[in-house]
């Protein structure tokens, strides 16, 4: 029986194991798509998984190159949302990881620093666009509009908040492997 869940997910890799635990209960996933996945029964543990954040959006040419390749060695796209790219791999095929060395793995974390940046900039513009536009509106004229507007100006400067969290806690990702990478080199 297909089951859909809706759950939503900041960090790749809490969602990657999330992914591979639903896999190890025998609940494949066959479908993805932003906070939608859908999972139909499979023999536990068959599969392992893993997120991808592309260079390119899931439906360009290059992505689609790229996925080729991937089924060449064996992996498969279960699903896409804009950069991001849920794989999949048998588990009996051995380990599967996508990002072996210290170089790719702080490529790939300043890639998503860098778009939770991006996010967090669209954020902050959206809350000063609309504290501009509360400020520029005659509050005595309508006074529910303030308790209304002033919930929902707050709403993309608590999502800034968020963003930049987890941009902060991608680039130490990446720094870290940075740092781990000149260590091992001297």
């Amino acid at each position: 029986m297909r089951k859909l869940i809706v759950h939503p997910f900041y960090d790749y890799e809490k969602e990657e194991a999330w992914l591979n635990q639903k896999a190890a209960q025998g609940q494949a996933l066959v479908w993805y798509c932003w906070i939608f996945y859908r999972f139909e029964p499979c023999e536990p543990g068959a599969w392992t998984y893993r997120l991808d954040y592309l260079s390119h959006p899931v439906w360009h040419p290059k992505s689609k190159e790229y996925f080729s390749f991937l089924r060449e060695m064996g992996i498969e796209k279960v699903g896409g949302w804009i950069y991001w790219a849920t794989l999949r791999k048998p588990a009996a095929d051995g380990p599967f990881q996508l990002y072996s060395d210290r170089d790719s793995r702080m490529r790939h974390n300043l890639r998503i620093s860098r778009w939770f940046g991006l996010g967090a900039l669209g954020e902050l513009l959206a809350f000063l666009l609309m504290l501009r536009g509360i400020l520029g509106f005659h509050l005595e004229s309508c006074p529910t509009f303030w308790d209304t507007h002033i919930f929902l100006t707050a709403l993309p400067l608590l999502f800034f908040a968020l963003l930049l969290r987890l941009r902060h806690k991608f680039r130490k990702r990446a720094l870290r492997e940075r740092k781990e990478q000149q260590i091992s080199e001297t």
